[in-house]
């Protein structure tokens, strides 16, 4: 009778801990919810980038072929004008 008390104590003081070291444990419930975190914030700015990257990507195709478009960014980011043109400048 004894020994199977003790046998019964035993096996729940180990049910105890291996409960314990699956909730609060380097690799546990916790821990997982946070990589798991971690890892929808990670995808989230991969597809912002990505989104991004192609955004860029198509401006370079639109810069090496389209000479409109070269035109339009040449006279915005330099302010570039052509000849026998002015330039009316307003303060706000």
């Amino acid at each position: 009778m004894f020994v199977r008390v003790a046998l019964f104590v035993a096996l729940g003081i180990i049910n105890m801990s291996l409960f314990f070291f699956m909730i609060w444990g380097q690799n546990g419930l916790l821990s997982y919810h946070k990589l798991k975190d971690q890892l929808h914030a990670l995808e989230e700015q991969k597809n912002e980038l990505d989104a991004k990257n192609l955004q860029l990507s198509q401006e370079i195709r639109l810069l090496k072929t389209d000479r409109n478009y070269q035109e339009k960014m040449i006279r915005q980011k330099l302010r570039y004008i052509r000849d026998n043109e002015l330039v009316y400048i307003f303060d706000d």
